[in-house]
């Protein structure tokens, strides 16, 4: 499951190297962490900071059970306020309902709203990548087509990144 994946993966980024109380591997809740060791110095303890990137949040919602996400959610908000730490992340338009519904993060969330991409910038997308691997198109049509389409469909990028991805 992706959630306990992505659970055993934030105490991995606090959970390694020298010292530190072992409470690190409790969540909000009190519940303990798989795979937290619960040593390792904090960002402020290493003299650095550190940047937490959760990309295609929309998966906690879409993924995981809903205990399993509300755990994962307690344990970043609970790791959002740590001294050093920014933790930043994307989800999809379509899925902002779940994320106002998320009681652990929504109150914590700054939004940066990045606008669709248009027809020209879509039809970049796909022709750069295939230009780069020296791939051509068997009908050259076919990309302004995708890019029409897909300019304007709702969460049209991932139909159209599963539409030109081989399986």
């Amino acid at each position: 499951m992706l959630s306990r994946r992505l659970i055993r993966r934030v105490p991995s980024v606090f959970g390694q190297g020298r010292g530190g109380p072992a409470g690190r591997c409790r969540g909000p809740d009190g519940r303990g962490v798989a795979g937290c060791s619960g040593a390792g110095p904090w960002p402020e303890a290493a003299g650095g900071a550190l940047l937490l990137n959760i990309d295609q949040g929309e998966e906690l919602y879409t993924r995981a059970a809903r205990a399993e996400a509300e755990h994962f959610s307690e344990l970043i908000a609970g790791a959002a306020g740590t001294p050093g730490l920014s933790v930043i992340g994307s989800i999809r338009s379509d899925y902002y309902g779940a994320l106002q519904d998320d009681r652990a993060l929504f109150p914590l969330t700054k939004r940066i709203d990045v606008p669709p991409l248009g027809r020209e910038a879509i039809e970049a997308v796909i022709r750069k990548p295939a230009a780069l691997l020296g791939a051509e198109f068997d009908i050259p049509e076919i990309v302004p087509m995708l890019a029409e389409v897909t300019s304007h469909a709702a969460g049209g990028l991932p139909i159209l990144r599963a539409t030109v991805t081989p399986d």
